[in-house]
């Protein structure tokens, strides 16, 4: 049996199907809420819901597929790419309703900031996991918190520079 059939044999099909009868209420529910509408934007959005709730089954599907290995080896990679990613918001990023947190890819709207979220909290799990058996002066604890404090605040200043407080409150904790 290859790995990844292992993998997909083994998935959690409870919360799977918890997840899509979330789904279809949430669609349900849109759908209710819209249908009659006048204006066709509004009664379709429904379908756009269904779209997106596909799309986001298949990036489940895959990300659920990778190797935990992987993200561990990519961990300081990923980070980098979310600094960068909230340096271009702030010197591309045009204002919205007074933050500056979103980057425009023609009708996409991206907010890297959520890249960075993800990519910190894998990269400060490998730093206070794993960093230790690595480099043996990080075996002090106080150490490994202080690299972790500045891991956090330097994507915490970025954000808030931005003006998304609700994204810089992740970083705190």
């Amino acid at each position: 049996m290859t790995p990844y059939l292992r993998k997909f044999i083994g998935t959690n099909w409870v919360l799977l199907a918890n997840l899509l009868a979330l789904l279809a209420w949430g669609i349900f529910a849109i759908y209710n809420a819209s249908y009659f509408r006048e204006e066709v934007d509004l009664a379709n959005k429904w379908r756009s819901q269904t779209e997106w709730a596909a799309i986001g089954l298949v990036v489940m599907f895959t990300t659920s597929l990778v190797d935990y290995k992987w993200v561990r080896k990519l961990a300081l990679p990923m980070y980098i790419a979310g600094i960068l990613g909230l340096g271009a918001v702030l010197k591309f990023a045009k204002e919205i309703n007074g933050a500056k947190n979103r980057l425009d890819f023609g009708s996409i709207q991206v907010q890297p900031s959520q890249f960075a979220i993800a990519a910190g909290i894998i990269t400060l799990a490998v730093v206070l996991g794993d960093l230790h058996r690595v480099l043996p002066v990080f075996r002090r604890h106080w150490l490994r918190l202080m690299l972790t404090a500045a891991l956090a605040v330097l994507p915490m200043g970025m954000v808030l520079k931005s003006s998304d407080l609700g994204s810089a409150a992740v970083w705190g904790p």
